[in-house]
C-alpha cells in the first residue's frame, strides 16, 4: 500500500568482499627471469570467492592453479608464477589479484619488473 501503509521486509545481512592483502615472495618489485614468484592474495568474504591472478589484465598462466586455503571467512589464494621474459625496458608490468564473490569483483595490484641475470 503506497498510501501511508507499512512496507516490511526480512532482515538482510551484508557480506562485503574485500582484499586484505596481496604480496609477492620477493621484496620490492623486481624478479629474475626463470625464478618462481609466489603470489598470495587474501580476501574476506561470506563464502569462498573465485581468485584470478592477472598480469596487465591477462590471466597469468602460472606453474600451478590458484590454491585456496580457508580460515573462517578469510580465504588465501596462492599461485606460483615463473616469468619467462624481461619487461625491464618497458618499465615493468602490473600484477592484479582479482576476487569475484556473489557477482561482486574487487582487484588489488602490485608492480612487477622482470630482468635477465646477465
Amino acid at each position: 500500500n503506497f498510501f501511508g501503509g507499512d512496507i516490511v521486509s526480512a532482515n538482510q545481512t551484508a557480506n562485503p568482499v574485500y582484499i586484505s592483502g596481496f604480496t609477492k615472495t620477493q621484496t620490492g618489485s623486481f624478479a629474475k627471469v626463470g625464478n618462481a614468484v609466489t603470489l598470495t592474495c587474501v580476501a574476506v568474504a561470506g563464502s569462498k570467492p573465485t581468485f584470478r591472478v592477472l598480469l596487465d589484465n591477462s590471466e597469468v598462466k602460472g606453474n600451478s592453479d590458484v590454491s585456496v586455503a580457508t580460515s573462517g571467512n578469510v580465504y588465501t589464494g596462492t599461485v606460483e608464477y615463473t616469468p619467462t621474459s624481461s619487461n625491464y625496458i618497458s618499465g615493468g608490468q602490473t600484477l592484479q589479484c582479482e576476487i569475484t564473490w556473489d557477482s561482486e569483483t574487487v582487484t588489488a595490484e602490485q608492480d612487477l619488473t622482470v630482468y635477465y641475470d646477465c
